[in-house]
């Protein structure tokens, strides 16, 4: 067995050419590196969930203030907003 390191960098190579053979069977220009769509995704739906970050930058500044609390609830209520409006657009980039 191979340590994970080696197999991952080989599932890696083998996964790039097989993109190649596909962009080369679609007659479309190769890549050397395939672009991650998910920052760009992310960047897009942020404003959809602005008020669940306004919540939680609120919390932040009362922590502090305070010096005790937690806004974990708010961080994860703004991410998982960020994630309900970016799946069905990353869905849409996989191959």
């Amino acid at each position: 067995v191979f340590p994970k390191s080696i197999r991952c960098s080989v599932y890696q190579q083998i996964h790039k050419k097989k993109l190649q053979n596909l962009f080369r069977s679609l007659n479309m220009s190769e890549v050397d590196e395939i672009q991650d769509p998910m920052p760009l995704l992310k960047e897009q739906c942020e404003p959809k969930c602005k008020n669940l970050w306004k919540d939680y930058k609120a919390c932040e500044g009362r922590v502090k203030r305070q010096g005790v609390g937690d806004c974990e609830p708010w961080y994860f209520d703004y991410l998982h907003c960020v994630d309900k409006c970016v799946v069905p657009k990353v869905m849409k980039h996989t191959v």
